[in-house]
């Protein structure tokens, strides 16, 4: 019976850590196995990111104008606290303030943008393409909300490239940042529009098409598209003030999950009441008190991924998309502006094990730009991706990818 007992006590010793630990991840109630979704105590809404006039995802006003007038540049940091608590850590926008901030002080350069930035620093006459480069030194996130160099119709001799996409084209996560490929074609001399924003997709690499070409006038347009998630997979709304998604202390999640815009606090609530555990008989209500049994219902009783919105089906799903990239290649074709679509790779998709290259899905890319030319590059491999973190380029993809895109520009100008 002594042992019996004692037995017990460590028992429910240790049953009582171990729902103190868990109690710090899941919360109670609610089911456990969506781990892009948490339960807050309070909701804090980051302000990272909004629509303009045109409904294009960008950076908010809060990055383009007030960490701009405060940044400490000889920190490297925000200087503002309670501005700095307003911004996510998941897009990686301070560490890009952090990394050009860094690069002013590199005595050596070691890669093409240092080399690039130390040549432009020693300047003495600049044309405008040039302090618009010098600016972005400065600071890496324009006034359009891009992280690019103004967006402006410069007169220089720079072929004039706009490069459309998501987090990929943003440069997430190249080490520094400027290592991104985006970075490295403006280092190699060309005038890069860096319009590329993380989780976006062909809607608005449409919206950026019409909305700026008339700004820019580029000499070319290549929009990068990521076979890993840009096939649209529900319609979506699509305006000023109305962001596809809220990015927060509880997670990513999409404004619009049952058909029509939930602001913030809305989305929250919409999720919560998903995820909650129904107390319908005597063991859901035992069960949902803690941590552990909430975790257990969910093993045994969710039998099925929650639904939270319906999406297209694949059919519909490739025609929405193509729909998009179709009206992009109708409007640079008006405009007589060479068109390039590249596509990247998922890592995860098309992988030749006998020549360790990847490849994109053929048979889906074919029916989703349906008669449209595109590109794909033949010589990346699962070593050119940050994997496990995040499976995005990383320096050596950015540098491969970098090299295919400026030999297509090449091409491209050279048969124009």
């Amino acid at each position: 019976m002594k042992k019996l007992s004692l037995f017990l006590i460590i028992f429910f010793i240790v049953l009582f850590i171990g729902e103190l630990v868990l109690q710090r991840k899941y919360t109670p109630g609610y089911q456990t196995h969506y781990s892009d979704f948490k339960i807050v105590d309070s909701l804090i809404v980051y302000e990272d990111y909004e629509t303009d006039i045109f409904g294009n995802y960008i950076l908010g006003s809060l990055i383009r104008d007030s960490v701009k007038s405060i940044y400490d540049y000889n920190n490297c940091s925000i200087a503002n606290k309670q501005i700095e608590n307003k911004i996510a850590n998941a897009d990686g926008i301070k560490k890009i303030l952090e990394d050009f901030c860094k690069l002013k002080n590199i005595l050596i350069p070691n890669n093409e943008f240092e080399f690039f930035s130390s040549s432009l620093l020693k300047q003495s006459k600049l044309d405008k393409s040039d302090s618009a480069c010098l600016a972005y030194l400065n600071y890496p996130f324009n006034q359009e909300g891009f992280r690019s160099i103004e967006f402006d119709n410069y007169k220089s001799n720079k072929i004039k490239v706009l490069l459309i996409g998501d987090s990929f084209v943003w440069g997430m996560t190249a080490k520094p940042y400027y290592n991104s490929f985006a970075d490295i074609l403006l280092a190699r001399n060309y005038q890069v529009f860096n319009a590329g924003i993380a989780s976006v997709d062909p809607i608005q690499y449409w919206g950026i098409c019409k909305n700026y070409f008339d700004k820019i006038d580029p000499d070319l347009v290549i929009v990068n598209f990521f076979e890993g998630n840009d096939l649209i997979t529900k319609e979506r709304i699509y305006g000023e003030n109305l962001p596809h998604e809220h990015l927060t202390n509880a997670g990513f999640f999409e404004s619009n999950p049952n058909g029509k815009y939930l602001d913030a606090y809305e989305a929250y609530n919409y999720y919560k009441y998903k995820l909650k555990i129904p107390t319908e008989s005597y063991i859901d209500k035992a069960l949902s008190k803690t941590a552990i049994g909430s975790i257990v219902w969910t093993k045994l009783f969710s039998n099925k991924q929650i639904v939270f919105s319906e999406t297209l089906s694949i059919e519909e799903s490739i025609k929405y998309t193509n729909s998009f990239c179709d009206s992009i290649y109708h409007f640079l074709e008006e405009k007589s502006c060479p068109l390039i679509f590249s596509i990247i790779p998922n890592v995860n998709a098309c992988h030749n094990e006998t020549q360790n290259r990847l490849s994109c899905d053929s048979s889906l890319i074919d029916l989703i730009f349906n008669n449209l030319k595109y590109y794909t590059p033949l010589d990346l491999t699962p070593q050119d991706y940050n994997i496990p973190k995040d499976y995005h380029f990383n320096n050596s993809g950015s540098l491969k990818y970098a090299n295919f895109i400026d030999s297509l520009i090449q091409q491209k100008l050279s048969l124009e």
